[in-house]
């Protein structure tokens, strides 16, 4: 289940990891091409702000059930890791709630 919770977390991260990729390899660009060149990365599925940011809502929601329900293991270490994944993820929802409105 922790497995589980770090693939599902790890897509938000990916996320804003291609968002500073691009934006950072691009400084000459507009605003605009770097929009372009980012959503010419993504499949044409996730173009959109909203689906993008659905996509990642419920990425981090699923990761924080797993990690969640992995926190009943004995192992010190998967609750260490099980909290940081729902800190995390906790983090991640806020911050796309208050970029949808």
């Amino acid at each position: 289940m922790l497995l589980l919770g770090i693939l599902f977390i790890s897509v938000p991260i990916i996320i804003w990891g291609l968002w500073i990729f691009v934006f950072e390899n691009n400084p000459n660009a507009s605003q605009l091409e770097k929009v372009k060149i980012y959503d010419s990365y993504l499949p044409k599925l996730m173009n959109g702000n909203f689906e993008l940011s659905l996509v990642t809502f419920i990425s981090s929601l699923i990761a924080i059930v797993f990690a969640a329900i992995s926190m009943t293991s004995a192992s010190v270490i998967r609750k260490i890791i099980s909290i940081i994944i729902i800190i995390a993820g906790l983090l991640i929802m806020l911050l796309q709630l208050f970029s949808l409105m």
